[in-house]
């Protein structure tokens, strides 16, 4: 019986001791991936929010490039006089070279093209008839502002979005009076010319971006094209309408460190197993060994070493028995 139980027991030893090193191979391996791929969310998440904030940092600095030269005595006296060298040279094509506006209009208080400007180089007054429809929102908006004091003048006087312009192509669009920058010369509310200036959406655009926040591969498309292993992130407009999209392949720290050691952890990996395999047939040849030691003290302990016959231990063990069963009221033997 002692035999039996131990032979069972240590079986059960070794069965428990490879299941439970298995779970915790599992486990760890559960663990470890489930905490990479939080070690890359989290990175992802980082990266939009740059991607994010280039792009604000770049419209904002549309507008404000815009004012240095719209605020400007020298500005509203040039417009009023048509001096197209003077307003060439400081509100339509120079700005658009100098600060990279990709489209300039001048607009009249009728807004009605004075100037446009594409890529700096001066265009047909008909030109602005392309994107009148997407800008008519922002200037009617300017317009109002204008027409209504209290409800903001203070500060800088400008509205901006993001707009899809007549030709498809999306692009920040900023609006902003023509006002003097002195009280020596007068404006009357309602009589302002406007300046209209766009940066589009383009290569140089998405370059900047992307040496500003490290996106691989940085490109905007209007339609989404989900494409695995590349990370979406909406453009919305003022109204919170999506323009477009953001795609780049996203910097994944822990899968990049995952395949960097793939190789090595593989083959540490293997040689574990195979260190538990090792150990685990070590230990049944062991366990077998033992259990044929304790088999052969238990024969030994009742038969004689030399005739291989029962011994006196042997006649009372059974002797004991015998009676142990008579006295259970079982059947006498034979």
């Amino acid at each position: 019986m002692n035999f039996s139980m131990s032979k069972v027991l240590s079986r059960q030893i070794s069965y428990i001791s490879l299941s439970f090193g298995c779970i915790l191979l599992v486990f760890l391996g559960g663990f470890g991936w489930w905490a990479a791929t939080r070690i890359d969310a989290r990175s992802v998440s980082r990266q939009s929010t740059s991607v994010q904030r280039a792009f604000a940092d770049i419209s904002h600095r549309v507008a404000v490039e815009q004012e240095s030269s719209t605020v400007w005595d020298d500005s509203v006296v040039a417009m009023r006089a048509g001096d197209e060298a003077w307003i060439a040279a400081n509100l339509a094509e120079w700005m658009s070279g100098y600060f990279g506006h990709d489209r300039i209009y001048l607009l009249d208080a009728a807004d009605i093209a004075v100037r446009s400007v594409d890529g700096g180089r001066f265009q047909p007054s008909g030109a602005f008839d392309r994107d009148r429809i997407s800008l008519m929102p922002l200037i009617d908006g300017i317009r109002q502002r204008i027409a209504h004091p209290a409800d903001g003048l203070e500060g800088r006087l400008q509205v901006s979005d993001i707009v899809v312009l007549g030709d498809g192509q999306v692009g920040i669009a900023s609006v902003a009076p023509i006002l003097p920058s002195t009280s020596q010369v007068l404006q009357e509310h309602g009589s302002e010319y406007l300046h209209v200036s766009i940066r589009l959406i383009d290569r140089d655009l998405l370059e900047e971006v992307a040496a500003r926040t490290d996106a691989v591969d940085l490109e905007f498309s209007r339609q989404v094209r989900p494409a695995p292993g590349r990370t979406l992130l909406p453009l919305r407009d003022n109204k919170g309408q999506e323009i477009g999209y953001f795609t780049w392949s996203p910097e994944l720290p822990a899968l990049q460190l995952i395949r960097e050691t793939a190789v090595a952890f593989g083959t540490v990996l293997i040689g574990a197993l195979l260190m538990v395999v090792t150990l685990f047939r070590r230990l049944r040849r062991t366990t077998s060994r033992l259990e044929e030691s304790e088999a052969e003290a238990q024969y030994l302990a009742m038969h004689d070493p030399l005739a291989r016959v029962a011994n006196r231990a042997k006649f009372d063990t059974c002797l004991a028995k015998a009676l142990a069963n008579l006295s259970s009221g079982g059947p006498a033997p034979g």
